[in-house]
């Protein structure tokens, strides 16, 4: 038996496994990172706003840019929660992943800028903290935070977020991207979540080496 042939095989069985996830839509959760203390000292801020500006489109013709079911293209509701679509062979639509209800992609990710800011030496504040009224107010906005099977590969996952301030080194804006790559085996509701975190606390340590650049 040939070298080529036990990788062909190999190759067929990652692919078959891949795309054979449990067609319809999974309910899945992504853990939010470890809470953070604020440093001692650092600049104060505050996220007045995180919000999420990804476009969704029906049939793309690409498999990472985010889709619903024509049904749920105008449920502002589940694109909120949205962050992952299953497709068969031939890339068609085989349900979605969603969190929770009462759990939205922006809520997740706040969580992780926070921690970001944090580890960065930030001090996050919130309302009702000393020094909140003059922290400098920071807005995050989520452009990109999917994932997809990438055939070959595994799980992947594209993240893109725009960070700025009216003031200090953040009035430029801020633009960080990320692409993670989780080598599942099995499209499983564990391989999806694993995929997603893995992207969250990517983009999130990407979003504190910049931040400390700016310090």
């Amino acid at each position: 038996m040939s070298l080529r042939f036990v990788k062909s095989v190999l190759l067929l069985t990652m692919l078959i496994g891949l795309s054979a996830c449990a067609a319809g839509r999974s309910v899945v959760s992504i853990p939010l990172p470890n809470s953070e203390s604020n440093p001692v000292n650092g600049v104060d801020i505050k996220l007045v706003a995180v919000t999420d500006n990804r476009v969704f489109q029906v049939k793309p013709g690409v498999p990472e840019v985010p889709s619903l079911s024509e049904d749920e293209e105008i449920n502002s509701g589940i694109k909120a929660r949205a962050y992952a679509r299953k497709r068969g062979d031939w890339g068609q639509g085989l349900g979605d992943v969603i969190l929770p209800e009462g759990e939205t992609v922006v809520g997740v990710m706040t969580q992780y800028m926070q921690s970001a800011f944090q580890n960065a030496g930030y001090r996050v504040l919130s309302e009702g903290d000393a020094g909140y009224d003059s922290a400098i107010p920071v807005t995050v906005r989520i452009v990109q935070f999917w994932c997809w099977v990438e055939l070959t590969v595994g799980l992947s996952n594209i993240s893109e977020i725009i960070i700025r301030a009216p003031d200090g080194k953040l009035e430029d804006v801020l633009i960080v991207r990320n692409k993670s790559v989780h080598k599942a085996f099995l499209s499983t509701d564990e391989a999806w979540q694993q995929c997603a975190t893995l992207g969250m606390q990517e983009i999130s340590a990407k979003v504190s080496a910049e931040l400390r650049k700016l310090q």
